[in-house]
């Protein structure tokens, strides 16, 4: 063998073993509460919302720990429905805790809930997950370390045939004005999965912070 053809095949195992040792994808859970311009935090809430995407009527449900607070909207191309939530937790002015996108025909809407939205968006993600993606894809997004400005802990996933749940428990350091000092807040983000034969036909994010 020449000794050419010898340094070449040195050369590719060299590579092909780089890439085999390459650390998984590394995602930041932080990262899954943004949506279409809207943070999952303490800013954000369903009247911002209004303000963007239009006057959708907020529905409320239950009661106490059970309430629930919701603006959905259907895409100008009737394929997709966009749901925003707060509750109990969201206080009186309503923050944002969670969102959730699903087919149009997995959605089960009261009257003259759904507004129609009047431009088409550009795509409807969220890092990477969309509606449609197998649910290989989607387990596979959550394989890999977690690469965060925030400590997590590994997720806790719960993986049946037709979902997958994984829940991120986390800790954020929040400056307390009447306490004059930071104080430690538990971070819980939450993601919900799940798939049909023509793949994910709903997904749904929220996030709790409280000490």
């Amino acid at each position: 063998m020449k000794s050419g053809n010898r340094n070449s095949i040195v050369v590719l195992f060299i590579v092909s073993f780089a890439f085999l040792n390459q650390p998984a994808y590394a995602f930041d859970p932080l990262a899954f509460t943004r949506f279409l311009g809207f943070q999952l935090d303490d800013k954000n809430t369903l009247a911002d919302v209004q303000k963007v995407l239009g006057p959708a009527t907020i529905i409320s449900t239950g009661d106490a720990a059970e309430a629930s607070d919701d603006l959905s909207y259907v895409t100008k191309d009737g394929s997709t429905v966009l749901n925003f939530n707060s509750g109990e937790m969201g206080g009186n002015g309503k923050t944002l805790l969670g969102f959730a996108i699903y087919k149009l025909d997995h959605f089960k809407s009261e009257k003259g809930q759904l507004f129609k939205l009047t431009k088409p968006l550009d795509e409807i993600k969220v890092q990477g997950i969309y509606l449609g993606m197998s649910k290989k894809n989607f387990d596979d997004l959550f394989m890999g370390k977690i690469n965060s400005t925030e400590p997590f802990a590994p997720p806790e996933i719960s993986k049946k045939s037709k979902s997958t749940e994984l829940s991120f428990d986390g800790k954020e350091k929040i400056f307390d004005k009447e306490e004059n000092q930071t104080i430690d807040y538990d971070d819980m983000i939450d993601i919900d999965a799940k798939f049909d034969k023509d793949g994910l036909c709903f997904l749904s994010v929220s996030r709790v912070v409280q000490n």
